[in-house]
């Protein structure tokens, strides 16, 4: 697992989204507790995130159109066996639900599915980047 970064340092998370929207959304809740996030819209990019960037923790949607979660959750495992990911999938109506326990299967420390909410959002950040992790700004 990757180590917590020093006292006083942030928390960079990657977060990776096709769409602005729950790019936006996403990344607002986590700035205002403190994170510093990167974001990525497909799996190339992720990869190279992680590859340069001191990043602790991925936040990526299983659903994306044009870069699939299931792939971009492989490659990201493959460059860094040890990064903490969180998936984040569909309402349990929609027939995408399935690609969560196969994200865990892969390796997905924790699942999140919709409707977002931030209160779960940030524990199951916090909890796996364990206590202290969070710089005060």
């Amino acid at each position: 697992m990757n180590p917590l970064p020093p006292a006083g340092s942030a928390t960079r998370i990657l977060l990776v989204a096709e769409t602005s929207a729950m790019r936006e959304t996403i990344e607002n809740i986590l700035l205002a507790d403190g994170f510093l996030v990167s974001t990525a819209t497909n799996r190339g990019e992720a990869v190279d995130r992680v590859r340069n960037e001191a990043i602790d923790l991925v936040l990526m949607n299983m659903l994306m159109p044009r870069a699939e979660g299931i792939g971009t959750l492989i490659a990201v495992r493959s460059f860094d066996p040890a990064m903490r990911i969180v998936a984040m999938s569909c309402d349990k109506h929609d027939s995408g639900c399935h690609f969560l326990p196969l994200a865990e299967s892969l390796g997905a420390a924790a699942l999140l599915s919709d409707p977002l909410d931030a209160t779960k959002l940030i524990d199951c950040v916090r909890g796996l980047l364990g206590r202290g992790a969070l710089a005060v700004a």
